[in-house]
């Protein structure tokens, strides 16, 4: 079977994303200020420097996860301000341990430990997201947390069906 599936989700802003933007803001123009008054020579070049590296961490803040799922591989990834794109993980469905709603499993996942939880959803209050456990070779026991369309979400189902829990 020949599956090629794409799905891209942008991040919602948290209140803690608001408060960094906030923060890259007010610090920019406070270091920009002081280094105008203080060093009145060199202040022009700190400033730049000062609004540079503050566009680069205002920016960073935009992210959106790309879901890529070929056959029985699904790839995630992360873009950060649609310039920068860092693979989150690529999981072999084959592999799966568990897959189901998310909002409706989370007492489950408190009990269990896992190596590595990787976060690629909409917004952690979605009542869409959904979660996979599998054994990943580099990782070990891994949660996955994503916000998949149906495509996606039938094409888990029949790859991994002995463990679908929805």
């Amino acid at each position: 079977m020949n599956t090629y599936i794409e799905y891209m989700v942008k991040k919602d802003s948290t209140i803690l994303d608001i408060i960094k933007r906030v923060s890259v803001i007010a610090l920019g123009f406070i270091l920009f200020f002081i280094f105008m008054n203080l060093f009145p020579n060199i202040g022009f070049v700190l400033s730049s420097i000062t609004i540079i590296l503050g566009y680069n961490i205002y920016s960073s803040i935009n992210i959106e996860y790309e879901y890529t799922l070929i056959d029985s591989t699904i790839d995630i990834e992360k873009i950060i301000d649609k310039k920068k794109r860092k693979t989150l993980a690529s999981i072999d469905l084959h592999n799966t341990m568990d897959f189901g709603i998310y909002s409706e499993s989370i007492d489950k996942f408190s009990k269990k430990n896992y190596n590595k939880i990787i976060h690629a959803y909409k917004s952690i209050l979605d009542k869409d997201n959904f979660y996979i456990t599998i054994n990943h070779p580099k990782f070990g026991k891994t949660l996955v947390i994503i916000s998949p369309n149906e495509d996606i979400i039938t094409a888990i189902k029949t790859t991994a069906k002995k463990r679908i829990n929805i």
